[in-house]
């Protein structure tokens, strides 16, 4: 049974991604179970010190996979590239994402919240630069008074009360990157 299900993740739905944790009290199926690359085999009885540790290697391994942003839109759930986003846009409780994969612009859209957004990917550098857009700063080719001008071409407002915060976030961005 817990070969099949395994097998069925891994083989026939050829996802890598979702995590197994595997309980039971017969050892020989940590063996069996060894080619589905498990997240973790726990041996009964279950106590609370044994869930910690699965729970901490699940952490873990989000934390590895964490260079992409996830959303769902209608019945699917995207992953895109943290790298690949050049910038997000709030509209009417719908935040658009625009982003470049294999060298084409795309866009797409979820419900939700530019704040959640923002709190999301805080340690990516992304710059909420007008209460409507959060911009990746890697996609910044020039910082002017009350603009930003993207790679892309696109031209997006700088909020007049984002200025001074836009001007000392740059600063601290270009420092780490000179250092």
């Amino acid at each position: 049974m817990l070969q099949s299900i395994s097998k069925m993740i891994r083989d026939n739905l050829k996802n890598d991604a979702t995590q197994i944790a595997y309980i039971s009290g017969n050892k020989e199926y940590a063996i069996e179970i060894f080619e589905y690359d498990p997240l973790y085999f726990v041996h009964k009885p279950i106590n609370k010190e044994k869930i910690e540790k699965v729970f901490e290697r699940l952490i873990h391994r989000l934390h590895l996979q964490a260079d992409a942003f996830t959303y769902k839109t209608g019945h699917n759930i995207v992953k895109i590239p943290i790298k690949d986003i050049i910038y997000f846009e709030s509209e009417d409780h719908q935040i658009i994402i625009h982003y470049y994969t294999q060298n084409e612009y795309h866009k797409d859209s979820f419900y939700g919240l530019l704040d959640h957004v923002q709190k999301q990917l805080k340690s990516f550098q992304f710059l909420r630069i007008h209460k409507t857009y959060l911009v990746h700063h890697l996609y910044v080719r020039k910082y002017a008074y009350d603009k930003v001008y993207l790679s892309t071409g696109i031209e997006l407002p700088i909020a007049q009360s984002k200025r001074k915060e836009i001007r000392a976030e740059q600063f601290a961005i270009n420092r780490k990157e000179s250092v």
